[in-house]
């Protein structure tokens, strides 16, 4: 341990076992180190005294090549952050509150770099532990975490992991690899319940999968695609019972988007008084969504589909019904095109904060007549009003002109 006190002399600098001690301008201590590479499971220990006038910063960590991670411990503001060189504009990765800590007494801050909050890791996740006691953990990838890989992630079940960071069953952090046919169910996270992918260097491909049951403390009860600047594509999806404060079942912030034959039925955003949007929410975000069905999504504001920022997204051939609270709500903007949806059944009203446009451009309002809801088959029954109602543009696998939902379009017949 250290007990660190500036000199007056600001030139003053002391040697030992390695470490430097500079006092710097302001009042600000570094301590530095020879530069060691760090390995998983290495920490840094720090035992620190603060005196009653403590009331500003305590920095450290770890830093060398092309990683680092740093601790910040704020007294006036009672909280700890945690910042590493792979997390965007400088913001922290992780924050959370302390409580005051004993003055004239001896602390332990301990920062440990750890093999992930998963079975299979591709990157080191970090521990923070004050005189005992875990207060953060940035332990993305709950039960898997690919990072900056080449990999192929198929025919896999997932099941009942969690982190109180991104990916509770999977975090794609920068990595591209394609995930098929695999099933995440009870699986739990602060973003992205069963998976996160955020950042994404060349585009992502989310296909032929089911998330039933996975719960988001934050947003994406199943799937958060955060800050993708290239297209993540999802594709015949079973999204079903999620949760989450926005998105229960589906959140794109700041991503670009291609979302085609999912069904996302009761899943739940907890939001109040906000777009929610217990099946899908989008903010800032790009691209299109195509025959989709949403069934039975709930939230006290909007059950569908909750959209901030809709200027640049295209929704065609979707059904949303029997929704709790507003169907489809945006901030406001209008979409970049809206046509040939059904939205029918809200609890509260079908539209919100832009026109109703049902009646237009091929939009309905109908019962489109599921075979059977209660035991999950979305596929449309004969005579049903969103047969033969799509775009004109699109046609289904028998060459017919496009269905609504989930079961129609080119790829339907899943």
């Amino acid at each position: 341990g250290w007990a660190a006190v500036p000199d007056r002399d600001e030139r003053y600098q002391r040697r030992r076992d390695g470490l430097r001690l500079s006092p710097q301008r302001g009042g600000e201590v570094v301590l530095e180190g020879p530069g060691v590479h760090t390995r998983n499971g290495d920490a840094i220990e720090l035992t620190f005294r603060p005196t009653e006038a403590s009331n500003g910063s305590l920095r450290f960590g770890f830093s060398g090549g092309m990683e680092s991670a740093i601790c910040t411990l704020d007294f006036r503001r009672r909280c700890v952050e945690l910042q590493t060189s792979q997390w965007r504009r400088g913001q922290p990765i992780a924050r959370a509150p302390i409580q005051p800590v004993g003055h004239r007494t001896d602390h332990v801050l301990r920062l440990e770099k750890r093999e992930g909050g998963g079975g299979l890791v591709r990157r080191a996740a970090l521990r923070l532990v004050l005189d005992g006691k875990e207060i953060l953990a940035a332990d993305d990838g709950g039960g898997v975490k690919l990072s900056h890989a080449a990999s192929v992630f198929d025919d896999n079940w997932v099941e009942a992991n969690q982190t109180g960071d991104e990916g509770g069953g999977l975090e794609l952090d920068n990595d591209v690899s394609p995930v098929t046919a695999s099933t995440f169910v009870d699986n739990r996270a602060g973003r992205g319940g069963g998976i996160h992918s955020g950042e994404n260097f060349a585009d992502v491909w989310i296909a032929t999968s089911t998330f039933t049951g996975n719960v988001a403390s934050d947003r994406g009860g199943a799937i958060q695609l955060e800050e993708d600047p290239f297209e993540a594509t999802l594709f015949q999806l079973w999204i079903e019972d999620n949760q989450a404060i926005h998105g229960g079942g589906v959140c794109v912030t700041g991503s670009v988007v291609a979302a085609s034959n999912l069904v996302l039925k009761d899943n739940r955003a907890l939001a109040q008084a906000t777009l929610g949007g217990g099946g899908m929410y989008l903010e800032d975000a790009e691209g299109w969504l195509a025959n989709l069905t949403l069934v039975g999504n709930q939230s006290d504001a909007t059950g569908g589909l909750g959209v901030q920022d809709a200027g640049d997204l295209t929704v065609a051939n979707t059904i949303v019904a029997d929704s709790g609270g507003v169907g489809v709500m945006t901030d406001g903007s209008e979409f970049a095109a809206w046509a040939y949806n059904d939205v029918v059944g809200s609890a509260v009203v079908d539209y919100s904060m832009i026109d109703d446009p049902t009646g237009t451009d091929g939009n309905l309002s109908v019962d489109p007549a599921f075979v059977d809801v209660d035991a999950g088959d979305l596929r449309l029954d004969a005579g049903s009003p969103c047969i033969d109602a799509g775009s004109p543009a699109l046609s289904d696998p028998d060459g017919s002109r496009s269905d609504m939902g989930a079961y129609g379009g080119e790829h339907g017949d899943w």
